[in-house]
């Protein structure tokens, strides 16, 4: 069973600026994935206040390898 955090926004706000604060930056496809499992989410301009939200679990990706062409 995969986990995932729910969380309860406090005051209307943009989805994508919500994720942001609570992750720290931006991840390439996480609002599309949150939209995905909160039916209903993507009727809101401003997330309303009150709303609960239920966010998936992040997996933090390997940076990549710096190849070098010249010394």
């Amino acid at each position: 069973m995969i986990s995932r955090e729910r969380i309860v926004v406090s005051h209307p706000r943009p989805l994508d600026a919500l994720l942001y604060d609570r992750y720290g930056r931006y991840i390439k496809g996480l609002t599309e994935r949150v939209l995905e499992i909160n039916t209903g989410l993507c009727e809101f301009e401003f997330v309303p206040e009150g709303y609960e939200i239920i966010l998936p679990e992040v997996v933090e990706e390997k940076p990549r390898e710096t190849i070098k062409l010249w010394d």
